[in-house]
């Protein structure tokens, strides 16, 4: 081989000219051939990721040239997708029959559940307080955590804010 290998078979990893010479005995002959070497359609569909099941999250695997073809594991041929249930994805991009496969895991999670009884009575001139559970609750007059206190009848909300997902409720006192 032109690049000193030898045998029946060789390996080649760049793009050149390359050529064989055949000797049996006294008899030769010179073979020639060009490799080039097609870049693969590289993309990255990006990291695993949670997220509220009230989302939508869309999968693109960016800029690739014309003339890329598309395969999901579903056998989806469209570029980029949404995504509204947890699952493993992957994407196989083919230009010029060089492939690239890659996948990512994406998880919802439902939101929390805040229990607030829609209304509440209580009596003119005492301080009205509930508590409810939740993570990272918010209440409407600017107090944090589970408990809620007040002196003025009117209408309150909550929020709470679970790291994926943000519930809220609303109640009149």
């Amino acid at each position: 081989w032109s690049d000193g290998q030898t045998g029946a078979v060789a390996a080649f990893t760049q793009a050149a000219r390359y050529w064989i010479d055949l000797i049996q005995g006294t008899c030769s002959t010179t073979d020639t051939f060009e490799l080039m070497l097609k870049n693969r359609p590289v993309f990255d569909l990006g990291p695993d990721t949670t997220l509220c099941s009230t989302l939508t999250y869309t999968l693109m695997p960016g800029t690739l040239p014309i003339g890329t073809a598309f395969l999901w594991q579903d056998g989806d041929i469209q570029p980029g997708r949404v995504v509204q249930s947890s699952g493993q994805y992957t994407l196989r991009a083919i230009l010029d029959g060089c492939g690239y496969n890659d996948s990512v895991s994406v998880q919802f999670v439902e939101p929390s559940d805040l229990a607030v009884a829609p209304s509440y009575d209580y009596c003119a001139g005492n301080i009205f307080s509930i508590s409810t559970p939740g993570t990272n609750l918010v209440w409407s007059n600017g107090q944090t955590g589970p408990d809620f206190t007040t002196s003025t009848p009117g209408e309150f909300y909550v929020t709470s804010f679970d790291g994926y997902c943000t519930s809220s409720d609303t109640f009149t006192v």
